[in-house]
């Protein structure tokens, strides 16, 4: 997994519970070919907003992975980005912008590794 994984889900509690990539088979996930967290992070810091809302729903750093919410802001600021952006990386925020069409931007979560 080279990209980040987006996940939409209503229930957070059952996202508290994820203890590897593995239980991801059980949600609906967009997996993003090239970009990642950190990109995200320096995106939205030249809009002055965040990317990540709050604490995370899941923190393992054992496993090396963490669960947060989307930022709703910081998830438009980063898709009105996408002609900014080279060729790979705007495919992706194209297929990011596909999948909150179809699942909304208010229950939208990333899986993160490191």
């Amino acid at each position: 997994m080279v990209g980040s994984t987006i996940i939409a889900e209503k229930n957070t509690s059952r996202l508290a519970k994820v203890t590897s990539v593995d239980d991801l088979s059980e949600f609906t996930c967009l997996e993003l070919d090239t970009m990642t967290t950190l990109e995200f992070q320096t995106i939205v810091v030249e809009g002055g907003v965040k990317w990540a809302q709050g604490k995370p729903i899941r923190y393992d750093p054992d496993s090396g992975m963490a669960i947060f919410k989307i930022d709703e802001k910081g998830l438009a600021y980063v898709l009105g980005r996408a002609a900014e952006l080279d060729e790979t990386k705007e495919a992706d925020l194209r297929k990011l912008a596909d999948f909150t069409r179809a699942h909304g931007s208010s229950q939208l979560y990333e899986f993160a590794t490191f």
